[in-house]
């Protein structure tokens, strides 16, 4: 199944996780509604509008328990970088929003946290500020997702080549969700994906973006 952006290829259907104290796998999705006007989502399988998909002004915030997530899209750049997404989709019966640059952490095979750090990285990233309205309506998936970029390195500080020890591989990608909790997507084990890791903790992620 093709995905816009065209680089995308690949998902991995992964568990949601609500943050109330410690993280705990979500059992349920909010039911209270919005009551901000919704258009018809464009038909799966044509081209979705996306001047007119609504943003996210009017909707109520996504909450943990709402969303789940996905990573696909991985494709290698130019320098040693190579970019993948985050997709949360709303499978709850409202319409939501999500905003701003959420925190990205990423977990090792072994379930350890991966020490990150932020460099300059090319990627899909945007200052602009965006609002994002993931719309409650099975007629087109993308309306119902935002996605979350994300880039890595094959090379070290100096530019060099990674060294196989420097490289540390992830097996799940955790977003928080503003004042609800994180939202977990496992790397899959086949395919693109399956090596996606980083050298020495480079990693640059962004904002909430429309997923088209």
């Amino acid at each position: 199944m093709t995905r816009a952006p065209a680089l995308i290829t690949t998902m991995a259907v992964v568990t949601a996780l609500t943050g109330c104290g410690a993280d705990r796998v979500s059992q349920g999705t909010s039911r209270d509604m919005t009551t901000a006007s919704v258009p018809l989502p464009p038909l799966s399988g044509h081209a979705a509008d996306s001047a007119h998909r609504p943003d996210g002004r009017g909707f109520p915030p996504c909450k943990a328990a709402d969303l789940r997530g996905t990573i696909g899209g991985y494709n290698g750049l130019t320098g040693g970088t190579a970019i993948d997404f985050v997709f949360l989709r709303n499978v709850s019966n409202r319409s939501c929003s999500l905003s701003g640059t959420p925190t990205v952490t990423a977990l090792d095979r072994g379930g350890r946290p991966v020490p990150l750090r932020r460099v300059e990285l090319d990627g899909l990233f945007n200052d602009a500020s965006v609002s994002v309205a993931l719309i409650s309506h099975a007629r087109n998936g993308s309306w119902s997702e935002a996605m979350v970029p994300m880039s890595v390195s094959g090379l070290d500080d100096t530019g060099q080549p990674c060294g196989t020890s420097h490289v540390r591989r992830f097996r799940t990608i955790l977003v928080s969700i503003p004042g609800s909790g994180r939202v977990a997507a496992n790397v899959p084990r086949e395919g693109s994906e399956a090596g996606l890791g980083t050298c020495d903790g480079r990693f640059r992620s962004g904002q909430f973006l429309p997923a088209t």
